[in-house]
């Protein structure tokens, strides 16, 4: 009766492993497609990150030229500003010379003699 048990006992253990076999050889072959897949979005990834950073290089470029244009432009408006104060000045400066040389015209033309 022993040697019945032992054989069962064998053929289950060999049938056990031989299912054990085919399906750690159906999990290592879904894990190489896995660490295949992962390979890939490691290569997809890195290159993602690099164009950030390219990316991140442009922005930060455009944002110093556009700092640099914001300066020139609030210069460019002061001085604009400026000129504009003075044209007001000397508008108000010829306005006040014309009065004058008016109120002198009409003193001249008054002290004059009147033909009759």
């Amino acid at each position: 009766m022993a040697s019945v048990t032992r054989s069962a006992w064998n053929r289950m253990s060999l049938g056990i492993a031989g299912r054990s076999a085919k399906h750690e050889d159906e999990v290592l072959r879904q894990l190489s497609d896995v660490f295949k897949e992962l390979a890939h979005l490691s290569v997809d990834v890195g290159a993602l990150w690099s164009s950030l950073e390219e990316t991140k290089v442009k922005l930060d470029e455009a944002n110093r030229k556009l700092d640099a244009q914001t300066r020139l432009l609030s210069e460019l408006s002061d001085t604009v500003n400026e000129q504009i104060d003075i044209g007001n000045e000397s508008t108000e400066i010829l306005g006040r010379l014309l009065r004058s040389a008016r109120d002198r015209l009409d003193v001249l033309e008054g002290s004059r003699p009147q033909p009759e």
